[in-house]
């Protein structure tokens, strides 16, 4: 990634982990890299598009750009984050979304990372791996706590409700509607669809439809309160605060961006 100004680099030889703090300018820039990189909160934001998903990190949420992947940033505000290029350890995995919020855990992780990164100790590989670890694990984690396993009927259940709602999410939908069509009660299918995908009905249903406005709003001329109402929400101003949480900017600058 290519910066606006000096910054701080940590690198470990031969260790699994390189900490670098990184400030970004406003001209739009794309790449993408084999190894994961992480970018993680500091100051400001960086809004990012990873594999043809829009979203931001800074303030409380991250980014993962897995390996091989092409991925553009830019920055609208002074920053400086925190940038992790990282080679998971044997039998390491990393998952989940692109973006996602910043819990505790991965807060502890990232402060432990930079103080061993200022004070040398990623020169050890034992303590470089050691965190490597700790940090996949917390990025591995949603809310905080590990995700339960699913069982299989309602693995089914957060299926069949996953297909129900990419198919209706323009219209208005509460959680008792979708538990009606997949026949079971709405408290169960909470517990069911968190299991199995890390975030509730309502979160999932607001995904869908900022996902979708944003892509009108790079691809089309409708007006934002004209994309609100093609998505489903019932007024531009749930939009918009809706759409600046999770992209970082209102809807209107965000097509400027483009």
């Amino acid at each position: 990634m290519s910066v606006e100004s000096p910054t701080d680099s940590f690198l470990a030889p031969g260790t699994p982990l390189r900490v670098t703090l990184r400030s970004y300018a406003a001209e739009p820039r794309s790449e993408s890299h084999h190894h994961v990189q992480l970018v993680l909160p500091g100051r400001g934001r960086l809004h990012m598009t990873i594999a043809g998903t829009a979203g931001y990190a800074g303030h409380d949420r991250y980014a993962i750009v897995p390996s091989g992947v092409d991925h553009s940033y830019f920055a609208q505000e002074p920053n400086q984050l925190i940038v992790v290029d990282l080679v998971a350890p044997p039998g390491a995995t990393i998952g989940g979304d692109c973006f996602a919020a910043t819990t505790l855990t991965v807060r502890a992780a990232t402060g432990l990372l930079l103080a061993e990164a200022r004070s040398g100790g990623l020169n050890d590989s034992l303590v470089a791996d050691t965190l490597a670890r700790y940090l996949l694990a917390a990025l591995n984690r949603s809310g905080g706590v590990e995700r339960r396993a699913a069982s299989p009927t309602g693995r089914r259940l957060a299926r069949l409700a996953e297909e129900y709602l990419r198919a209706r999410y323009v219209q208005p939908l509460t959680v008792s509607d979708v538990a009606a069509a997949v026949g079971t009660s709405p408290s169960h299918l909470h517990r069911c669809f968190r299991a199995h995908t890390g975030q509730s009905v309502v979160a999932f249903i607001h995904q869908l439809r900022l996902e979708q406005a944003a892509a009108l709003l790079r691809e089309t001329d409708l007006s934002v309160l004209e994309v609100a109402n093609a998505v489903g929400f019932a007024s531009q101003s749930h939009l918009s605060r809706l759409f600046n949480r999770r992209f970082g900017c209102a809807p209107g600058r965000y097509r400027a961006s483009i």
